[in-house]
């Protein structure tokens, strides 16, 4: 069982901050599986790492979109048998996010979707197997500040995925 390959998954690994983190976990002898929105994004993402001889694929996945995301949990467990560490990174801004005193209820509802929500149903997918050994972490960046949303959902997203420890 040592030589087990370790799987990883990286959401919005396709570019920025999460590209890196996958770059690093193909480099310390990881197969990584970059999620993203987009096919051809991240297939241009594995690519880059294979280029570099690195070992990755893609998957889609759309934190929005929760019956994507139980398929794409399905989808690794059936190609690979586990998955060792999960990387929440995907996330977005909205434009109408802004200060609580001013900010759409929509605009708020879309960004809390895709950074808390999401993540927490990915995490919920593969946390319910019980597999022994798995290791997730939150990306936190903090290039929206002053948003709402996008500051309360990572106070929300550290204490949710926190908590049990």
């Amino acid at each position: 069982m040592a030589d087990r390959k370790r799987i990883a998954l990286v959401t919005g690994g396709n570019k920025g901050i999460g590209l890196e983190i996958a770059r690093q976990l193909a480099e310390a002898g990881n197969l990584v599986i970059i999620g993203s929105r987009s096919s051809v994004r991240g297939q241009t993402a594995v690519e880059d790492l294979r280029s570099c001889g690195l070992e990755a694929e893609t998957i889609v996945i759309d934190m929005n979109d929760h019956a994507g995301i139980a398929t794409a949990a399905q989808t690794i467990r059936l190609q690979h048998g586990h998955l060792d560490i999960l990387i929440n990174n995907a996330g977005m801004g909205d434009a109408e996010d802004g200060p609580p005193t001013s900010s759409p209820i929509e605009a708020v509802k879309r960004t809390m979707d895709t950074n808390f929500v999401g993540p927490l149903a990915e995490t919920a997918r593969h946390v319910d197997r019980r597999e022994r050994g798995l290791s997730w972490m939150r990306e936190n960046r903090t290039q929206w500040p002053q948003r709402e949303s996008y500051a309360s959902r990572r106070c929300k997203a550290a204490g949710r995925i926190c908590a049990p420890w």
